[in-house]
């Protein structure tokens, strides 16, 4: 497989599934648009409820140290994101799969520029609680971090399902994208709201573009456990 390859199969996945793809983001709109309102909602009438309240009982147990070790882990984490991509591309390339490499990027680089997308169309300002260390200056709802985390893990299993591989991902995965979630609140950067949003808009786009591929990576992906082999 090369990188043509994959972009031709992407292209072909896009243009055979552009009308499902637009239903899908016009109803991930629609349970974004609720949460965001309610929580601005009671945001407005300055009574911040639950959102507010878990940031502050999670900033309670700040520390130095976990200072030290969120901030060490969100950046090693960010400069190791490309090479985790990379690493990907170059396991579905040894594959020869290139309708799975395109299916990895839809899923994933799709939740990247949708998540950019829908942050300006909601233009929700970042929490102003405390100085974070690692302070953010783009806006706020859904969380970014949260979205991709989710969309990379759900995408991984799809691909890895079929192998012994996936039990692994199965168990890391979920505390893997919490653990994400949670940093972002523990910086200050996103109300909890903004990333149980993200995690919602993540799962729902990951979802739905499986359901719409599944045919084409049902036929390209491996039935038996040939990834360990």
């Amino acid at each position: 497989m090369n990188i043509r390859r994959s972009a031709l199969a992407l292209k072909d996945l896009l243009w055979k599934h552009r009308v499902e793809l637009l239903l899908l983001f016009c109803g991930m709109a629609v349970p974004l648009i609720l949460l965001e309102d309610l929580m601005e909602g009671v945001h407005r009438q300055h009574n911040w409820g639950w959102d507010e309240q878990i940031l502050q009982q999670v900033h309670g147990h700040a520390s130095p140290r976990k200072d030290f070790v969120v901030y060490w882990a969100t950046k090693i984490g960010y400069w190791l994101a490309l090479p985790i991509l990379g690493g990907a591309v170059f396991f579905l390339r040894h594959l020869k799969n290139a309708v799975g490499a395109a299916y990895f990027a839809l899923t994933v680089f799709g939740a990247w520029i949708m998540d950019g997308i829908v942050k300006i169309f909601f233009g929700r300002a970042r929490p102003d609680l405390w100085t974070s260390i690692l302070p953010e200056t783009s806006f706020s709802f859904p969380s970014g971090h949260s979205m991709i985390s989710m969309a990379l893990a759900f995408a991984i299993v799809v691909l890895l399902w079929n192998t012994r591989w996936r039990w692994i991902v199965l168990i890391l995965a979920p505390p893997a994208v919490f653990l994400v979630g949670l940093s972002r609140i523990y910086l200050g950067v996103h109300y909890p709201s903004d990333v149980l949003g993200g995690w919602s808009a993540g799962l729902i786009w990951a979802t739905g573009v499986y359901f719409i591929c599944r045919r084409n990576l049902r036929a390209a992906l491996p039935q038996k456990d040939t990834y360990s082999g």
